[in-house]
């Protein structure tokens, strides 16, 4: 990979840490009610986006799955410890965290079949960047509702005891979990669609810009010969 996909993982790796964290930052400096912040940051999060966004970006898989498994991992622990801190009545390391993990991972994998299909800045059409876009954006979705399935699956199975282990119980999870799950099929879509217009757009600048370079130093060969 370039040293520009690098600087820019490194930059998702570190957004998706500060936005998970900040309630709780906020909490132990007093500054705030972590529960309402975090329930907004949480739920109306760019994290499902950006890590797809990742796996379109990362062609090493060692960066693509290390580096959001890593920002998840440490803002984990953060959050834990500033739990502690701060006595707040809030999840830190919990036992469904592999399930949460997994829907990333695969997240991540969704993100490397969107690279297939990323247009060339030069040369693609108007209606091939839209369609990218529109495909991130039906993607992410696509994302974010194997993650609800998945994760609140492994709640159902694992960690509640308010659900009976049959399948009226499994349909009272997903039911009760939908509420919580609105705001991420909102919020997904929104930065998917910022994040890889914003990316096709920039990458369009740049191939426009050297284009003019590239015609002048033909010319000049041109001349030579």
């Amino acid at each position: 990979m370039t040293k520009s996909r690098y600087l820019l993982l490194l930059s998702i790796f570190a957004t998706v840490v500060c936005v998970r964290t900040l309630p709780y930052v906020l909490g132990a400096l007093d500054l705030t009610n972590i529960r309402q912040v975090a329930g907004f940051l949480w739920n109306f999060s760019p994290v499902t986006a950006l890590f797809l966004f990742a796996g379109t970006q990362a062609t090493d898989r060692r960066w693509a799955f290390g580096m959001p498994l890593t920002a998840m991992a440490i803002s984990d622990v953060l959050i834990t410890v500033l739990m502690k801190l701060t006595g707040a009545d809030t999840q830190g390391l919990y036992a469904g965290l592999p399930a949460s993990y997994g829907a990333y991972a695969l997240i991540v994998v969704l993100g490397a079949m969107l690279r297939k299909i990323q247009p060339q800045p030069a040369t693609s059409s108007i209606g091939a960047v839209v369609g990218y876009v529109l495909a991130a954006v039906g993607t992410g979705l696509a994302g974010e509702a194997a993650f609800f399935l998945i994760t609140n699956f492994s709640y159902w199975m694992f960690q509640s005891e308010l659900y009976p282990h049959t399948l009226s119980g499994l349909r009272d999870c997903y039911i009760a979990a939908i509420p919580f799950a609105k705001n991420g099929f909102l919020s997904t879509p929104f930065y998917s669609a910022v994040l890889f217009g914003t990316s096709v757009w920039v990458a369009h600048l740049a191939a426009a810009s050297q284009q003019p370079a590239n015609e002048s130093q033909a010319a000049e060969r041109a001349l030579v010969a």
